[in-house]
């Protein structure tokens, strides 16, 4: 090519990146065209490789990299077999003696090599091809330029994600068997070679003796960590294709399901061992953190064929905690970052592999994983209480926790195989731990609205208030897991929750008649009410998720644990006690607490939600109303709402065996079930009257009136809620939900029908029932 045409092709590249004010639109488009014809050309790989050899433009380099990569993919049948040899090899040759060539220029050549080497796959000696692509690769690695052996990196990457037929793959027109018989192929040998190079260079970076890394050693660690996990998160299915984790963006999870061949490198000890120490060093470098963590997190989604039996996944699960453990007593600080990788380490190992899979541990090395995750479990919860961080770091200390309490309820399901006595101290210090993290001093570790100043009070009091608006979806999974544990250790948790209620209520009463002594002193009182409200909120929240499990499709009974639980404490409770003096004296400052009336625990968790209730009544009925909370408001009808449905009208029935202080108490012939159902029918009136502006308050409230006609024992309870007086009123405070509350007027009006009692269950006309309901307006 003569100077004249490359000196065009340069002019042509400076106009293209001039700013719009120095090159008109109409020069642009004629510079555009040049490239153009350029990418038009038949053959143009002679014209390519002098602009390679001779031009100083990285533009120009790239259009011409680019030219030959859509010249190969369009001629390909047109090339001899010698031409295509010639040109890899001039490409090669090109990049090892061109140090100084742009990343981007660089990428595109080894992308027309990976395209090559991929359109020959299917039509030459595959092993001889492949050897000769990791024979370059070799002396690239070898090369004692860093330069060179970060290329030998890239150039696998490129092969890697050409082979994957992702999003990341060039399209070659070809059809769709052509690719799965490409992945095929090198899935056999070839991905394991990849990965045996690039494991053999982070072992150099892990070596204890290996210097402070520079700049470029820095560089080229992260090339190969990127490498490795774009290894480990291959997908070996057949037919299914995806992108490849070759950024720092989240990744799909696909388990890591290697063919058998692979088994002897991935249950090589010293194969884990490498990302371990890697972590290690890495500490302080994110980037390299992130990668390594993906890398160990996919290590843990290690499954079949690999493990040939159950000997082999138990050695791999132990190899895998030994390293956690030996990473975890090595330091001694944690920060966020590493807490959240090993967070989600730990969650995949445990999901992937079965309980009975840690039970041949070592008694010692089972006691320390299970002191360990207690450790790490209240460090984040610890962690979650700093307020004053960033959205995105208080998001990534929530996740951390809703990771760790996953793990526990993953362990949870082989619960004999660990000890009895470590595992209920374990399980304890994690329920407490969470609990005092949410709530405030003196019965947590949260804000204390003694310890700040006053200018600050303001502030952190809208923090508080503001933050509860969703908190039942948004912290959904971590409650259903800490419910779960509180389950397990029903006869600590329990307990806790009904002193930590009867507490607030107290705290309560004590604020009622300071208030009504000194009316001046509200303003004194407001951050003391809005840590009193926070506290309420969650432990509600928590109570409700203890009580009993949802899940859809199946039916709502008492958990099988505090049914248990129940029954082995029934001889040391009383069974006959009068729900409606016991409430209504819980509203007067004399009150003896639940502990000293010898209650059921279970019984005395759910009447302690219940005396929120009377609680909030007795504020309204003396013009208090102003000093509660909608929020705290609503998420005690919702704690009514779950708890209604196993534990309301309680039938013998659905259990092989019964607690006989819960059969008494919400029985469907028992007295304090029918003034229960009477009692919840009244807070739904109540509630639709005194916060009728409150929409989520009302729908709530509708909530907790359809799982009352919902109940298994329907027709009854339905009997009783027409009997209630104040029903008949429930016009009075829906009326104002006509133009407002739009959405819970229409599950009240559903709500009428699914509430019917049948004409042969009751002798009360189900008409009259309806017309309780269908006052709502537009009903």
């Amino acid at each position: 090519m003569d100077e004249a045409r490359l000196l065009e092709f340069e002019r042509a590249a400076v106009q293209l990146m001039s700013p719009p004010y120095v090159v008109s639109a109409e020069g642009r488009k004629k510079a555009e065209m040049v490239f153009l014809e350029l990418r038009k050309t038949q053959l143009p790989y002679e014209i390519c490789k002098s602009i390679l050899e001779h031009s100083h433009s990285e533009y120009v380099l790239f259009q011409a990299a680019s030219t030959i990569k859509e010249g190969v993919i369009r001629e390909w049948h047109v090339l001899s077999s010698l031409e295509k040899e010639h040109l890899r090899d001039f490409i090669l040759h090109y990049l090892t003696t061109r140090a100084d060539l742009a990343g981007y220029v660089a990428e595109q050549l080894l992308h027309v090599v990976a395209v090559m080497v991929k359109r020959s796959t299917l039509e030459t000696d595959k092993h001889q091809l492949f050897d000769s692509i990791f024979t370059v690769v070799s002396q690239l690695l070898g090369a004692s330029n860093v330069k060179m052996r970060h290329l030998g990196c890239s150039l696998l990457s490129s092969l890697l994600t050409e082979y994957a037929s992702s999003s990341g793959s060039s399209g070659m027109g070809l059809p769709l068997n052509f690719h799965i018989q490409c992945k095929r192929v090198i899935e056999e040998t070839e991905l394991l070679r990849v990965l045996h190079l690039a494991v053999q260079v982070l072992h150099q970076y892990s070596s204890a003796t290996w210097p402070v890394l520079s700049g470029e050693d820095a560089c080229l660690l992260l090339g190969f960590l990127r490498l490795t996990s774009q290894v480990l998160h291959w997908d070996f299915r057949q037919t299914t294709f995806r992108a490849p984790a070759l950024s720092g963006a989240e990744v799909a999870i696909v388990p890591l399901r290697p063919p058998s061949s692979y088994a002897p490198t991935f249950l090589d000890p010293s194969f884990l061992d490498v990302f371990f120490k890697l972590l290690l060093r890495a500490r302080g470098n994110e980037e390299h953190t992130h990668y390594i963590v993906q890398c160990l997190t996919q290590l843990a989604s290690l499954t079949r064929p690999v493990f040939a039996s159950d000997q082999d996944q138990q050695a791999y699960v132990g190899n895998f905690v030994s390293g956690i453990l030996g990473y975890v007593q090595a330091i001694s600080d944690l920060n966020q970052q590493e807490l959240y990788g090993l967070s989600c380490i730990m969650r995949r190992l445990v999901t992937t592999h079965p309980a009975r899979h840690f039970s041949p541990l070592p008694g010692v090395q089972l006691e320390l994983l299970l002191r360990s995750l207690t450790h790490l479990t209240c460090l984040c919860a610890q962690a979650s209480l700093n307020t004053r961080s960033s959205k995105e770091d208080q998001t990534t200390d929530q996740e951390s926790l809703e990771h760790f309490l996953e793990v526990w309820v993953s362990l949870l399901e082989g619960e004999g195989i660990y000890p009895a006595q470590l595992l209920t101290e374990a399980l304890v210090s994690v329920f407490q731990a969470y609990v005092q993290s949410k709530l405030s001093a003196p019965r947590g570790w949260n804000r204390s609205p003694l310890c700040e100043e006053e200018g600050e009070e303001e502030e952190e009091g809208e923090l508080i208030v503001g933050d509860n608006d969703d908190d039942q979806s948004v912290f959904a999974d971590q409650l259903s897991s800490v419910g779960h544990v509180a389950r397990v250790v029903a006869g600590t948790s329990v307990p806790l929750l009904v002193a930590l209620l009867e507490q607030c209520a107290v705290a309560c009463l004590d604020l009622f008649v300071a208030v009504r002594r000194d009316s001046s002193s509200i303003c004194s009182q407001r951050r003391r009410l809005d840590n009193l409200h926070e506290d309420i909120h969650w432990l509600t929240l928590i109570a409700g998720y203890t009580l009993c499990d949802i899940v859809e499709g199946e039916d709502v009974l008492i958990p099988t644990q505090l049914m248990r639980h129940s029954i082995l404490h029934q001889g040391e409770v009383r069974l006959d006690f009068d729900v409606r003096a016991l409430l209504w004296q819980q509203g007067s400052v004399d009150s003896p607490p639940f502990s000293e009336l010898k209650l059921d625990p279970i019984v005395a968790l759910v009447l302690g939600v219940c005396r929120l209730c009377v609680l909030e009544k007795l504020y309204v009925s003396n013009g208090l109303q102003d000093l509660l909370s909608p929020q705290v408001c609503k998420t005690t009808s919702w704690c009514l709402s779950r708890i209604t449905q196993p534990y309301l009208m309680l039938s013998e029935e659905s259990y092989e065996q019964i607690s006989l202080p819960l059969l008494a108490a919400f029985g469907t012939c028992s007295s304090t079930s029918s003034w229960l159902t009477v009692f919840m029918t009244e807070m739904v009136v109540f509630n639709l009257t005194v916060w009728s502006s409150e929409e989520q308050l009302a729908m709530t409230t509708v909530q907790l009136l359809k799982s009352l006609v919902k109940s298994p024992r329907r027709p009854i309870s339905s009997v009783q809620i027409i009997k209630v007086p104040s029903f008949e009123g429930l016009h009075i405070g829906t009326e104002q939900l006509q133009h407002r509350e739009t959405a819970a007027k229409s599950e009240l009006r559903n709500t009428r029908m699914e509430g019917q009692p049948s004409s042969s269950s009751s002798s009360i006309d189900s008409t009259s029932f309806v017309r309780g309901v269908q006052r709502c307006p537009g009903a």
